[in-house]
This record gives structure tokens, C-alpha cells and sequence, in this order.
């Protein structure tokens, strides 16, 4: 009887951390190449469409990516040769997050927070932790650093000790080690060599075409860390000298310079004093002009729907924001497009 009573008390155990672990936390809603999920001795090949629980680890090769989406809307990229366990998930019945916790072991990821209180997510990495407070942002944990990239909001890089920065700016670059943390400044100001290190850390901020477009962050281009130089144009035909040769090649299905066309805009309209709703609308409406709408559109996706977010992310009137993002939301759909729709509230005469 006492062994039976014993066997029944292992299997209630083993079924129980079954359940737990079946237990959804999120979905992976796409998967390239080698990704898998472990949970003690239990591994799958994760594929598009794939649960993830809590208590589970995903693991990706060099070639791995996996986009995942959280109940309350938070997404998380797990990028190539990358490791993180999931922690804790607990949903409120308002279906904002009461706690997540991931603990990032290596490699390269994207938070987007989503619904929640802030307060309520967790970040560990082997050599410091990340204190979100409603925010985008790329984080890499290396052999003896964790390094992140803000694009929106405010987040706290502390080491495994207890200094800490505060990084709130867009572009801000930071990294902890064991005993300290410190704000490496703005990616769009940093010299070459610091470039191309934070370019080894951030892949997604120098290369957002594998990432489906709910997990792109318009602010990347504006971090200039696409491409082999910073872009400093200075007039609207110097933005279209550029992004026309790019943008049709990727309607042909070369991506080669993808970015570029946005990082111009980008670097165009940083160069710009207040105002610039004027400029805005007159490079909105040439850009449009790149669209080609028919046979191969949908196949040979390009960045100028991320070219017109850039655009938008600068205007300072909210109508024309709207109507540029619709226009790019059009685009992106292979839609027809009138020109006429889209010269915004405060376009020139020209």
C-alpha cells in the first residue's frame, strides 16, 4: 500500500510540473530557422504558432530568431545565438501582466513593453538588470557585459552590484558589468569604431527586415547605426538620391541596403531647425512617388512604409502624423495610393 501510495505521490508531482510548464505564457508567432524550447530533459523545435510556457528556455543557433507575443501585448525578440529562460508570467484578470520575469543568459534580444504597470516586469541578465518603465529597447548579454539601446521611454541598467543608469534619451546606448553601469551616449554622436562595437551588440538596430512589423520600432533609423556610414543629407534631392536606387531595388528583391533610405530621412530631418511640418510634407509626398503597387509587391517587401514613420515621428502636427502613417500603412499593404491625399495639414506651395 505504501508503494502505491508513494507512486501515486511521484506521478501527481511529474504531472504537476507538466502542467505548469504547459502552462502558456506567450506565442512564439514566428521562428527562423533553429529555435528550441527546453524544459529539463524535455527540448522541441519551436515553429511559428508554438506556446511558450513558463519555466521554459529558448535557445537559438546562429541563424535562430524567434518573435514572441505576451497576453498583454509585450514582445520579445530572441535573436541568433541567444539563451533566456522565462521566468514568471502572472495575468491579472484586467489582462495586464502582474509579473514577468525573464532571465536573458546570452546573446541578443528586443522588449517592447505592452499594457501593463511597468513596475511589474523583470529583466536579468548573468552581470546586471534591466528596470523598465513603458519602453522599446534592444539589450545584448555578452561574456562579461550586458549592453542595451533605448528607442522610447525610460529604463534602469544597474550592474550586479548596485550602480545603476538611468537611460531615457532615444538612441542612448549603456552597459553594466559586475561593479558598474554607465550611459555610453548617443549612437547617432559615436565615432566609427564605437559604431561598429555597438553594431556587434545591437543586430536588429542595424537590420530590421528579418522581424515581422508589429516588432520593428520606428526610432531605429534614427539611431544611424545602418549602413557603413552616418547620413548627413541636406536637402530633400540629396534624401532622393539615395532612397530612389534603393527603394527599387528592393521592389526587385535586393535588400543589400536595407535601412538606407530611412537612415537619410532620418538624418535629413535631424538637420532641420524648427519648424518642419513643411519639409516633412513635401519629402512625404516625393517619397510616395518610390511606390510600386502590382505584380511582386507583396513578395519584395521594402522600407519605405519605415521611411514615411521616420517622417511622422518628426512632425510636430498630429494630423499630419496620421496621415503619413495611414500612407504607410497603405504601402505596406500594396495598396494604390492617391498623391494628392497625402500632402499634409502644413505642406509648401512647391
Amino acid at each position: 500500500m505504501n508503494k502505491f501510495v508513494a507512486f501515486l505521490f511521484a506521478a501527481v508531482l511529474v504531472l504537476g510540473g507538466q502542467a505548469i510548464a504547459a502552462e502558456a505564457a506567450g506565442t512564439a508567432l514566428a521562428v527562423d530557422v533553429d529555435a528550441r524550447a527546453e524544459f529539463g530533459d524535455d527540448v522541441r523545435v519551436l515553429v511559428a504558432g508554438a506556446d511558450l510556457a513558463i519555466g521554459e528556455t529558448v535557445v537559438t543557433d546562429a541563424h535562430g530568431l524567434v518573435q514572441i507575443k505576451f497576453s498583454d501585448e509585450t514582445q520579445l525578440v530572441v535573436g541568433p545565438n541567444s539563451k533566456l529562460l522565462l521566468e514568471d508570467y502572472l495575468l491579472r484578470n484586467d489582462g495586464s501582466v502582474g509579473k514577468l520575469a525573464i532571465n536573458a543568459l546570452s546573446g541578443s534580444f528586443r522588449f517592447v513593453t505592452g499594457k501593463s504597470n511597468k513596475d511589474d516586469y523583470s529583466i536579468k541578465t548573468p552581470t546586471g538588470t534591466i528596470g523598465i518603465r513603458g519602453t522599446a529597447f534592444d539589450f545584448s548579454v555578452e561574456t562579461v557585459k550586458t549592453r542595451m539601446l533605448m528607442y522610447h521611454g525610460s529604463s534602469t541598467l544597474c550592474g550586479a552590484g548596485s550602480a545603476c543608469v538611468t537611460m531615457q534619451q532615444t538612441c542612448e546606448a549603456g552597459e553594466a558589468e559586475a561593479a558598474q553601469a554607465q550611459s555610453l551616449g548617443l549612437s547617432f554622436t559615436a565615432d566609427d569604431a564605437k559604431r561598429a562595437s555597438l553594431q556587434q551588440s545591437f543586430h536588429y538596430a542595424d537590420f530590421q527586415k528579418p522581424l515581422q512589423y508589429g516588432f520593428r520600432v520606428d526610432q531605429v533609423p534614427i539611431c544611424q547605426l545602418i549602413g557603413p556610414a552616418r547620413f548627413a543629407p541636406t536637402s530633400i534631392d540629396e534624401v532622393m538620391a539615395l532612397c530612389t536606387p534603393v527603394i527599387a531595388e528592393q521592389y526587385e528583391g535586393v535588400v543589400d541596403r536595407w535601412g538606407y533610405c530611412s537612415a537619410a530621412v532620418a538624418g535629413y530631418l535631424a538637420s532641420l531647425s524648427e519648424p518642419v511640418d513643411e519639409q516633412i510634407a513635401d519629402l512625404t509626398a516625393q517619397l510616395v512617388e518610390l511606390f510600386q503597387p502590382g505584380t511582386g509587391c507583396k513578395i519584395h517587401e521594402t522600407e519605405l512604409p519605415e521611411a514615411l514613420a521616420v517622417a511622422a515621428l518628426k512632425s510636430k502636427d498630429a494630423v499630419q502624423q496620421a496621415a503619413i502613417r495611414e500612407i504607410g500603412a497603405t504601402i505596406r499593404d500594396c495598396v494604390q495610393v492617391r498623391t494628392a491625399a497625402i500632402q499634409p495639414v502644413q505642406a509648401s506651395a512647391n
